[in-house]
């Protein structure tokens, strides 16, 4: 790590990745105001998995239907994730939806205890008593809680069920393929969904077609290969931790584009829920993972 520029180059690579998964935020936020949730999501991941399966043909050759199977599956708690983080979007500050989705990395080893029997280092304990005293504080210390942030809550966790299952569908399948049939899956489930609501139009404005471009080439694309040609080389533990800072880019973005910032009490469990996943990354625990955008 000290003298290989190539992981610094990696590393480099990634925390930029991370950066334009915190912007998403805020182009998602502003595209979906006038622009149906699910007809974005839908054409997002779909223009998303067409690019990519250029680079990951092979890969997606030789999945087999156990492969795709698996894929689907994974995608279904993708899209699960997405679609309730978006409408949650539209509901709630960019700041708040990004501390709240950063508890992805201490809700999976929570999941990982619950399906899989994997008990976490007491670490992690400590971890969700303090980002659930951090989520208190974020969302109003004792106010009501908004169905905004229950569904970024429910985003959280459906990424969490994703990232399991990844974590599992690797060791056995080909893993460009994998993401591929994962992406295909959400946008069916998206533009299904659009359809029956008879919502599904093509986008016209220009700040659509931005947030889209964004989102498809460069947080699911571009971001999903440098984050596996990053871990080739850089720990599981370590690239988490990089990706950790999602929600302060999240928070940084809107407010230099929207002006957009915390109260002070919601500014400290933002800080308690960042050193809660900071401190679960830190120490090395093999349920511990990592989040896709």
């Amino acid at each position: 790590m000290r003298s290989d520029p190539r992981q610094a180059v990696l590393i480099g690579a990634l925390l930029a990745v991370t950066a334009v998964w915190g912007l998403t935020f805020v182009t998602v936020q502003e595209a979906v105001r006038t622009f149906p949730v699910m007809a974005f999501l839908g054409w997002r991941f779909g223009a998303a998995a067409l690019l990519l399966l250029p680079f990951a043909w092979r890969d997606f050759g030789r999945l087999g239907w156990s492969g795709l199977l698996t894929g689907a599956w994974i995608g279904v708690f993708l899209a699960i994730g997405f679609v309730l983080q978006t409408v949650g979007l539209t509901l709630v500050s960019v700041p708040t939806v990004g501390f709240i989705t950063g508890l992805v990395v201490v809700f999976t080893p929570v999941l990982a205890l619950i399906v899989l029997r994997h008990r976490p280092h007491p670490v992690v304990w400590a971890g969700v008593v303090l980002s659930t005293l951090g989520l208190w504080l974020l969302t109003g210390a004792g106010a009501a809680w908004s169905i905004g942030d229950l569904l970024v809550v429910g985003s959280a966790l459906a990424f969490a069920a994703q990232i399991l299952g990844t974590e599992s569908a690797v060791r056995q399948v080909p893993v460009g393929g994998l993401v591929v049939v994962e992406m295909a899956t959400t946008a069916l489930i998206c533009l299904i969904w659009a359809g029956a609501e008879h919502s599904l139009p093509v986008p016209h404005l220009a700040s659509t077609w931005v947030a889209l471009g964004i989102t498809a080439i460069f947080a699911s694309v571009i971001g999903g290969l440098v984050q596996g040609w990053a871990q080739r080389t850089i720990s599981a533990s370590r690239t988490a931790i990089i990706m950790s800072a999602e929600p302060a880019f999240a928070a940084l973005f809107a407010y230099l584009l929207q002006g957009s910032v915390l109260e002070p009490i919601g500014w400290l469990g933002a800080a308690l829920i960042m050193l809660a996943v900071l401190g679960v990354q830190l120490w090395k625990t093999p349920a511990a993972g990592s989040q896709d955008a």
